[in-house]
């Protein structure tokens, strides 16, 4: 039953009460209805001052729903910037909202950005680096609190809009940002998801006082003896006369009405009600209460005026004698005016008042939602401050919606000098001007990144594709430079190593004004600009030099000569392979620099590359070369091999003819005598020399006491000598140190035989230690 209804019900029964009652039931009936019109009174009081508590509150929720709508935009941020912007943002409203104690917000892992990893630990972000910063006011400084949390995502400010989705309002509590007990405040906290594409993402929330609203409400004592008290979802008392009582429950206040009459479950409900206090121990009141939802919150809080019964029946009782008088007439007046002046006065205003309210509630902030209520009074100023709250929130929206176009010039007018959601939203047009600055400044530099890696990509082709022709290989570098770095003249000096002492860098090929320049040049170490540039290893940039030092010219007298030089050593592993010089008309930029700086280092390599496969090739045709004398002298060895053959096989007949003959060659060859058991029977003065021992040294010892080191030489000795004993020829490769300098030898061991028996055996040698070293230069190489 709405208002108007329930007022003339109760007029009109009153009347048929005193038309159809005797007088002498008269004054109960009169003091019934003034009790009922007291109450009433009340209730409408509850009512349009819990409207008025209700826009308090409402005006925090749409500030925080302010932010939420502006966080759900993050994806127009870039992703480095996001958390900063929206710290920033959240800063700023809550320096300059004084009624603000703390803006927060809470994201899930990896949705503001994907940066979670690089914000481990950080002040504004968790122990697992997600998106958390708490900021409060302290002495009325803005400050960071640093993130303790062990367990995150549990208390029930994230998890109960999270499961709900809506917009929640928590129960009051005391706390303390700074830790001193004596800074606690009672506070509650106004909550907003963030839900994009029906994607939990966070939560954003605005703590606030609540002291506030126990100096508003005590101010609210609309019948003499009553007062006020503003009680939570759970039937806490918010505030209260008697501040020993804020913070607990009515049950504590009135426990037996409580438990008859359950308060607690009706508040809960959001349930609009009233009652007589039945406890005892406290004075038996009226009390009705009236419940203030809070924006889209599913946990209504609730208002309520307390009036002593007592004061209540003052007015009835002094109905009582008046009624005795002025009879059946002035209570039909009475009940008239009531009823025309409740209606027009109160009622309809009030209820245009809700309704306009419950549809901004609902999101619905058309300009038709304006109150047209133009009285001086407390409902004229809720009408006027409900018509300003639509303005403003429509200028809002006009404005955001601006922005999101991309139209970050268009102007907005703040409401008043304490206007947080337009400062708010001013600031964040200026950030979204300050962003697109920074990304035209930072297409420029990913252009020039850019043009440096495909440059450095082409260089690369190039520096694959030519490398067997120093000549063509300078000139084909020098060419797609000076095409690519846009210069007039370029000139390729390679380093000329040959005379360690006298070191010059061989220009090898030039070009200028896209023709190339046949110059025969040479640059020493430290010599001119070249010079100099390779002996301190360091890039020389020379801007306006003078017009007649550039020695190529257009050759066409009105043409001015370039006045600025880049020369660039080849370093590679701090050696200079060569030097590359370029002149411009224009100034060379630090990225060009950088760029040629970084294909300077590959062309060093390249360069080192060829250089080390030319001395590769001519050290593989020396190779090459000993290798066919060393095949010579194999042969030469087969030969002599063979012609001890058949002196062994005359030595049958003719031993004394041998020994001649093996004489005859002890004077050339490297060669020693032993006896099948591996003693030296005799030796030439070659093969003795070469060993660095003398023949008689060496006559009557065993082959093992020159040859075995080890455990392993020991091995190959015995296998050597049982192979010998067996008749068989062998060859080895010995090293031999003599002098302390390493020299290697190849080692034939040859059985002579006395019909089937072998009784000598024969060792002839060869020096091959030149190709050893030789082999050993091409494997390092």
């Amino acid at each position: 039953m709405k208002l108007n209804a329930k007022m003339l019900f109760f007029i009109l029964l009153t009347s048929v009460l005193i038309f159809g009652a005797a007088v002498g039931i008269t004054s109960i009936s009169l003091k019934n209805k003034s009790y009922i019109n007291s109450t009433s009174l009340a209730d409408t009081y509850a009512n349009d001052y819990a409207n008025v508590i209700k826009t308090y509150l409402d005006s925090y929720m749409e500030s925080t729903k302010v932010l939420q709508h502006i966080f759900n935009n993050f994806d127009d941020i870039p992703m480095q910037k996001r958390r900063t912007i929206f710290s920033n943002m959240m800063k700023r409203v809550l320096k300059e909202n004084d009624n603000y104690i703390s803006v927060w917000t809470i994201w899930e892992p990896n949705t503001i950005d994907t940066l979670d990893s690089k914000n481990i630990n950080a002040i504004e972000s968790t122990f697992i680096g997600n998106y958390s910063p708490t900021f409060y006011k302290d002495k009325g400084q803005v400050k960071t609190q640093t993130s303790t949390e062990q367990e995150l995502f549990q208390g029930d400010y994230y998890t109960i809009p999270k499961s709900t989705g809506k917009e929640t309002i928590m129960e009051p509590y005391r706390y303390s940002y700074t830790g001193n007990k004596k800074d606690e405040v009672l506070e509650t906290n106004t909550i907003v998801p963030i839900i994009k594409n029906d994607n939990f993402l966070g939560v954003v929330g605005i703590d606030i006082p609540l002291d506030n609203f126990q100096q508003l409400i005590d101010s609210i004592k609309p019948i003499e003896g009553s007062y006020a008290f503003l009680a939570s979802n759970n039937g806490v008392f918010i505030t209260h006369p008697y501040k020993n009582l804020v913070g607990k429950s009515f049950k504590t206040f009135a426990p037996l009405t409580q438990k008859k009459l359950h308060v607690l479950e009706k508040i809960k409900k959001g349930e609009k009600f009233s009652l007589i206090t039945i406890d005892k121990n406290i004075l038996r009141s009226y009390i009705t209460f009236y419940p203030i939802k809070i924006g889209k919150t599913i946990t209504p809080w609730s208002f309520a005026i307390v009036v002593p019964k007592e004061v209540l029946m003052v007015k009835a009782k002094k109905i009582f004698f008046n009624s005795i008088i002025i009879g059946i007439v002035g209570l039909l007046v009475l009940s008239l005016i009531i009823l025309l002046v409740s209606k027009k006065i109160v009622t309809n205003p009030i209820l245009k008042i809700t309704n306009s309210l419950k549809n901004l509630s609902k999101g619905d902030v058309a300009k038709s939602q304006k109150v047209n209520i133009k009285t001086i009074d407390e409902v004229g100023d809720i009408s006027k401050s409900t018509n300003n709250l639509i303005d403003g929130l429509n200028s809002a929206i006009d404005f955001a919606n601006e922005i999101g176009q991309g139209n970050l010039d268009t102007e907005f007018k703040l409401l008043s000098d304490k206007d947080t959601l337009g400062y708010s939203l001013m600031e964040m047009r200026e950030s979204l001007v300050k962003a697109a600055k920074e990304e035209e400044i930072q297409k420029v530099e990913d252009e020039k990144r850019n043009w440096a890696t495909r440059g450095l990509a082409k260089f690369g082709e190039i520096l694959r594709d030519n490398n067997d022709n120093m000549k063509k290989f300078s000139y084909n570098i020098i060419k797609n430079l000076v095409k690519y770095v846009e210069v007039t003249q370029g000139a390729f000096f390679i380093i000329n190593d040959d005379n360690e002492k006298e070191i010059r860098y061989d220009l090898m090929a030039a070009i200028a004004y896209g023709r190339k320049k046949n110059i025969n040049k040479q640059v020493l170490m430290g010599e001119d600009l070249i010079g100099r540039a390779a002996q301190e290893q360091k890039i020389l940039s020379l801007t306006n030099v003078p017009e007649n030092y550039i020695s190529i010219v257009t050759g066409i007298s009105t043409d001015k000569n370039p006045r600025n030089i880049l020369i660039v050593p080849l370093n590679l592993n701090d050696y200079i392979y060569g030097v590359i010089e370029l002149v411009s008309f224009n100034e060379f930029k630090p990225y060009q620099i950088d760029f040629i700086e970084q294909v300077a280092e590959s062309i060093a390599s390249t360069i080192a590359s060829i250089k080390v496969n030319l001395k590769t090739n001519k050290l593989l045709e020396q190779a090459q070369y000993q290798k066919d004398e060393l095949s010579q002298h194999e042969e030469e060895m087969r030969q002599n091999l063979e012609e001890l053959q058949a002196t062994q096989e005359e030595a049958e007949k003719h031993d004394v003819e041998l020994k001649e003959v093996l004489k005859s060659m002890e004077a050339v060859t490297l060669m020693t005598i032993l006896d099948m058991e591996g003693m030296i029977l005799d030796s030439s003065n070659q093969m003795a020399k070469a060993y660095g021992y003398t023949v008689d040294f060496m006559k009557g010892k065993y082959l093992d006491y020159f040859f075995v080191k080890d455990e392993k030489s020991r091995d190959d000795y015995e296998e050597l000598l049982i192979e010998l004993q067996a008749g068989n020829k062998q060859i080895r490769e010995r090293c031999v140190i003599v002098n302390k300098v390493e020299k290697w030898f190849r080692e034939v061991y040859a059985p002579i035989f006395d019909g089937d028996t072998a009784y000598k055996i024969v060792i002839i040698a060869i020096d091959i230690t030149e190709s050893k070293l030789l082999d050993k230069q091409i494997a390092e190489v």
